[in-house]
């Protein structure tokens, strides 16, 4: 096995000729070490080129190396051909400033690549009592109780390492851990269902325990975003990183973030309302479907507003539409409208935020409508003259177009499939976007959820007159 660290210029070798090499040939193209040799990880390599290093590694029948340029600080991990290389999936990792964390990146992403397997369960305790697997582009696969063997988990583990799982879920009582890999990312979650906690499996603890919080960076991640220290790249980078760590689940206890000295977990700290900001993670990163999450004791709950809107709009039944300014003491009456919205006593409550980006002041807007147990949600953004509108039904959304019936809810005309008979999906994007209204792209913008809102068959509106019929609702 070799690992090493050199620099060099480039050389180009004709196969003929290659295989004809004395071996004294090779050690000098190669640094003067023959593939497969042993280096002490002390030993140090003359700067030759000082453009960028190089850090092999040989597995059973392939060559890979990871290659870090320390003026653009991004490494590159690619697989060896003998006239050209070949980039590995997600092979490009921008950021890597030092060449310190270059060649521990290299040496983990080498170390998950060669291994036959980086799955291992030998550390885990007490078997969970469920298990989901979700396949890219299948049904999840879900096993529970006798059906959970040591070689189901071990197997699941793997085929997430090998990138065919898009999520992995193992839940014990109180306890769930969640693997997720989208859009070339991946990341593991821990949450507590009675502590109201959240973890985060660390990519990068040093970043974690060194870095100020003002210069971290963030990064999309589902339907919120994650520190950049948070996010693996390798799903088998993170699978090496979980296994010796399952001894820490299904006993109930909050895990602790420390292992033997070192930070393996990220705690979600939350200033105010524990547990309805605990239900938002859960929404943001979990991947849960909304009725996992959206429980008759969940509609209940606070919603969390880190904006408040500037005024609301509210039409109870048979009464005037009356419009309140949003004050310290008018915080907790927005709540109260919220709850009697959800609970069927509201027909029309329209949200109005004043948002400035890039010195530009502009309005936002969440409308909830309801009328003869029917319910919508749209959001509009009066920058962009864009309106999106909540999904109700997939199945009708995606017969062809004309064949959805289009109907009015409070005099607005709308598709059959914006229309929603229960509240539960509303309850969990109306949620998601409290939560992120001064930045919902990745809400409005998530495939089968919104629709165009303007958009209604042989009747296109303009965004000012949906604006309009939204606003003049009495």
């Amino acid at each position: 096995m070799l690992e090493r660290q050199h620099y060099r210029k480039v050389c180009c070798i004709y196969q003929e000729r290659y295989v004809s090499l004395d071996e004294w040939i090779i050690k000098m193209l190669f640094c003067g070490r023959l593939l497969g040799e042993e280096i002490d990880d002390e030993e140090a390599v003359n700067d030759y080129d000082c453009n960028a290093s190089e850090i092999y590694r040989e597995s059973e029948t392939e060559l890979y190396v990871c290659r870090w340029s320390k003026y653009r600080h991004v490494l590159c991990f690619y697989e060896q051909k003998l006239y050209y290389r070949d980039f590995m999936p997600n092979g490009i990792y921008e950021n890597i400033l030092t060449e310190t964390d270059a060649v521990s990146l290299a040496r983990e992403l080498l170390t998950a690549q060669c291994a036959k397997t980086v799955a291992d369960i030998s550390y885990l305790r007490i078997m969970p009592e469920y298990m989901s697997i979700q396949p890219y582009g299948a049904k999840a696969e879900i096993r529970s109780g006798g059906e959970i063997t040591e070689g189901a988990i071990l197997d699941a583990l793997d085929r997430f390492s090998q990138g065919s799982i898009r999520r992995m879920e193992l839940k014990w009582l109180q306890e769930e851990v969640v693997l997720i890999n989208v859009d070339d990312k991946c990341a593991c979650f821990w949450f507590h269902d009675q502590k109201y906690t959240t973890c985060k499996l660390l990519y990068n603890a040093e970043v974690y325990c060194t870095v100020d919080s003002k210069y971290v960076t963030y990064s999309p991640f589902l339907l919120g975003k994650l520190a950049d220290y948070e996010i693996f790249h390798s799903p088998r980078l993170l699978v090496m990183k979980l296994c010796p760590l399952l001894f820490q689940f299904g006993e109930g206890n909050l895990i602790e973030t420390k292992v033997n000295g070192n930070y393996v977990w990220s705690q979600n700290v939350y200033l105010y309302g524990k547990y309805d900001a605990y239900l938002v993670d859960k929404m943001k990163f979990g991947d849960y479907p909304p009725d996992k999450i959206i429980t008759d004791f969940n509609k209940r709950r606070k919603f969390i507003i880190p904006k408040f809107p500037a005024f609301m709009e509210v039409a109870k039944e048979n009464e005037e539409k009356q419009k309140i300014v949003i004050k310290p003491t008018t915080k907790d009456q927005l709540q109260m409208i919220l709850q009697m919205y959800l609970q069927g006593s509201v027909k029309y409550l329209h949200l109005c935020w004043d948002i400035k980006q890039d010195d530009t002041l502009f309005q936002t807007h969440l409308v909830l409508l309801h009328e003869n147990e029917m319910y919508a949600l749209y959001y509009l953004n009066d920058q962009k003259m864009a309106a999106y509108c909540l999904i109700g039904s997939l199945d009708e959304y995606l017969t062809p177009e004309g064949q959805s019936p289009i109907l009015e809810l409070c005099g607005v005309p709308i598709h059959l499939y914006s229309i929603h008979h229960d509240i539960i999906r509303i309850r969990f994007f109306l949620s998601l976007l409290l939560d992120s209204i001064e930045n919902p792209e990745q809400i409005l913008n998530k495939v089968g959820e919104f629709t165009d809102g303007t958009r209604i068959y042989k009747q296109f509106m303009t965004y000012d007159e949906l604006y309009h019929k939204l606003m003049e609702i009495r």
